[in-house]
């Protein structure tokens, strides 16, 4: 019941009062003022309040739709989650496959890098069969033989009997100071045998004499640094030489 209603409710009892008696006492008159200043206050508290929960039921209804804004905002988002997390799960098997496939291929190369490690070091150790062991010099080719002077084996005495025979002989003396002398002295010392042998070797065939000087410049550059080809460069050449020479690696001690 509104605070109007009441008022006019104790108007008509007051009026009612009134044609039932003589009048409204003066009592009965200040009981109705009071109840209508409790009614009143009352109305007005009441309506005070209904405005606060009537500003608050807007707030909150406010606050609800921004709850289910955010609500609806996260339901799209964990449903895109769900579907990156399904696309990253599918990346991550592809991955395993390829680092598996990749572990194989690691597997295989280490397995070749040994192999081309052993036929490194059987080269090497051809080199220095080449290099350090030479075949025994036979005794019906004398000229191939020499002895190699202490004090200076760069200027030794040449034996040699033809043009070729000079040439392995320097061969044969120029392997011999690359194996005792660093540069820059086996430099010198290759210099200076050359020089000796120059005019010697110098008659022998041009292809000859070319190799043989090429093979003792790849001798000496790859003594003190290995090179993959060194074997194979150093056989070829010595080929050239002996081809042109007409002798066997047997006769020449090469």
């Amino acid at each position: 019941m509104t605070g109007k209603q009441c008022l006019a409710m104790i108007l008509c009892l007051v009026f009612l009062g009134s044609l039932t008696s003589c009048g409204p006492s003066k009592k009965d008159f200040e009981d109705v003022k009071t109840q209508l200043a409790d009614l009143t206050a009352k109305n007005k508290s009441l309506s005070e309040l209904n405005e606060r929960l009537t500003i608050e039921k807007s707030g909150l209804t406010k606050e609800l739709d921004s709850l289910k804004d955010k609500n609806s905002t996260l339901s799209v988002e964990s449903d895109q989650y769900k579907k990156d997390a399904s696309g990253l799960a599918q990346k991550n098997e592809e991955l395993s496959k390829t680092f598996k496939q990749l572990e194989a291929e690691v597997g295989k190369l280490k397995v070749k890098n040994d192999q081309l490690s052993a036929q490194v070091a059987d080269l090497k150790k051809k080199q220095s069969q080449i290099t350090d062991h030479p075949s025994p010099q036979p005794e019906t080719n004398p000229p191939l033989r020499f002895k190699e002077d202490s004090k200076s084996p760069g200027m030794a005495p040449s034996r040699a009997s033809t043009p070729c025979d000079a040439l392995i002989e320097y061969m044969f003396k120029s392997r011999e100071i690359v194996q005792k002398f660093k540069n820059p002295e086996r430099k010198t010392k290759l210099e200076e045998l050359y020089s000796a042998y120059s005019s010697k070797i110098d008659p022998a065939p041009a292809k000859a004499k070319k190799a043989a000087v090429e093979w003792v410049k790849e001798l000496s550059r790859s003594w003190d640094k290995h090179h993959n080809e060194t074997v194979s460069r150093l056989l070829r050449l010595r080929n050239t030489v002996l081809n042109e020479c007409g002798k066997s690696p047997a006769e020449a001690g090469l």
